[in-house]
């Protein structure tokens, strides 16, 4: 993890903990024990703490919306794979919080880890 940590140029005393997919990471952040999510637009210092994060996954409770907001609406689209067919597809997310790093200072942290 310490390879994920320093790509993802997490602020410091911050470790990636989970791989959520489609390029969000969860982290925690060591001091306040903060989860802090990471994407492409982003950090983002979470209210979730690491227990409370871990209580609701491993009693299979739902935590994503505590995690993530939601944009726009549900629609519904054409299947790609079965023509004439239609999918409902959810609406966007974005992560929640208060953003601690930018795209942009990813960026520069990257550029000066050369």
């Amino acid at each position: 993890m310490v390879e994920v940590t320093e790509r993802l140029s997490l602020p410091p005393g911050t470790v990636a903990i989970c791989d959520h997919g489609c390029g969000t990471w969860f982290c925690v952040e060591a001091v306040s024990e903060q989860i802090v999510g990471t994407d492409a637009s982003g950090c983002f210092k979470n209210t979730l703490r690491f227990r409370q994060w871990i209580e609701l996954w491993a009693t299979d409770q739902p935590y994503a919306e505590r995690l993530f907001e939601t944009i726009g609406e549900e629609r519904v689209v054409l299947n790609p794979f079965k023509p004439g067919e239609t999918l409902k597809m959810p609406a966007r997310s974005k992560l929640r919080g208060v953003q601690v790093q930018g795209p942009q200072e990813e960026d520069e942290n990257r550029s000066g880890a050369l």
